[in-house]
């Protein structure tokens, strides 16, 4: 009887070795984790071009660029009506144009763009329909948003 324990016992022993040998040699995969800025989308609107007062079919915003948030910026513009609408970015007292396009049928009324800015501070963006009717209730999808470099 005592022998059939001591088999019992180094069998159980053998299997679980066994078992926690399978579980622990197989190759496990390390997970790498790759910090991001939390804030990296400045600005994301999809709306309507404005349709009342002096800034009639214009849509203005602002973001806010910091050197400490070593990025390149990235802009996605999109004219959903496909009319010609076009889109400026200039420093904060727009004196200077930081970057400039125009949607029209060779881009597909989609402009994107991506550049490192120099200076930082408040950019603003300006978006003007240029097909005469001010351009009151065209559809934009707008995103701005920080890149690493």
């Amino acid at each position: 009887m005592r022998l059939k324990v001591i088999i019992i016992s180094i069998t159980i022993l053998i299997i679980s070795v066994f078992i926690v040998m399978q579980f622990v040699s197989k190759d496990q995969k390390s997970i790498e984790v790759i910090e991001t800025p939390k804030d990296t989308i400045l600005i994301k609107k999809d709306e309507l071009l404005t349709e009342k007062g002096n800034n009639k079919g214009e849509a203005h915003y602002e973001f806010s660029y910091a050197i400490k948030d070593n990025s390149k910026i990235h802009y996605s513009f999109s004219d959903k009506n496909k009319r010609g609408i076009t889109f400026i970015i200039y420093n904060n007292d727009k004196s200077e144009v930081i970057s400039r396009g125009h949607t029209n049928q060779e881009n597909n009324f989609l402009l994107e763009s991506t550049f490192s800015l120099q200076k930082e501070g408040n950019y603003k963006i300006t978006i003007v329909s240029d097909d005469g009717d001010g351009g009151e209730n065209y559809p934009i999808s707008v995103l701005v948003e920080l890149l690493p470099n």
